[in-house]
């Protein structure tokens, strides 16, 4: 079903205690694939995702990923106007976003990029552009960072500011590029420090 995977993605780290509003389910499909749902689309897999149980409402536009042994549950439905409201604060969050990043200075601190012979890698090297889109998702977290990364290459370059420390960023965004050499194999060197001074390269392989 049309956005199951991306929004069972946006979950996982969800619990009853610890859902997640419509509109951040809304960025998150977003940020993945570059797409806002229409109604009909997030209404027809909310229900039915819900009526699977694989994820639950802990209150209205309110959702989280189910364990296994929990029981089905009852989708509350939502007006087309309920759901523009949504779009459009998400539209808003977004436009703020974007202005407060483009006034922090940021320089870049980690390059990573294919191994040449992986580069002829079709699968890898589509997987590795949304591998991009999770990196732009850290910024989502508090955390501002920048990602540059042109269309069909391998190189995906992070700025972020003074106060980060590139090292932890690494290892904040290294599960996410094991998953990507989990799936297809391959080669990911990764250069990690400020620019213009020393780094240090790792090499992720499986």
């Amino acid at each position: 079903m049309k956005f199951e995977e991306e929004i069972l993605k946006a979950l996982r780290e969800t619990n009853a205690e610890d859902p997640k509003k419509l509109w951040l389910l809304v960025r998150d499909i977003d940020f993945f694939i570059r797409v806002i749902p229409s109604y009909d689309e997030i209404r027809a897999v909310l229900k039915a995702l819900i009526e699977n149980g694989e994820i639950k409402e802990s209150s209205k536009l309110h959702y989280y990923k189910t364990q296994k042994s929990e029981m089905k549950g009852t989708f509350t439905d939502f007006s087309e106007e309920e759901y523009r409201n949504v779009v459009e604060y998400f539209r808003e969050w977004l436009a703020d976003e974007m202005e407060s990043v483009d006034d922090i200075p940021m320089e870049e601190v980690i390059v990573i990029r294919l191994s040449q012979k992986d580069c002829n890698n079709k699968d890898l090297l589509s997987d590795f552009g949304l591998l991009s889109d999770e990196m732009i998702q850290i910024n989502c977290t508090g955390v501002p960072v920048g990602v540059s990364h042109g269309q069909n290459s391998p190189v995906i370059e992070l700025s972020t500011v003074d106060s980060i420390d590139p090292q932890e960023l690494y290892e904040y965004i290294l599960p996410s590029i094991q998953e990507l050499i989990k799936e297809h194999g391959g080669i990911v060197e990764v250069s990690v420090g400020r620019k213009g001074k020393s780094k240090k390269v790792y090499s992720v392989n499986n």
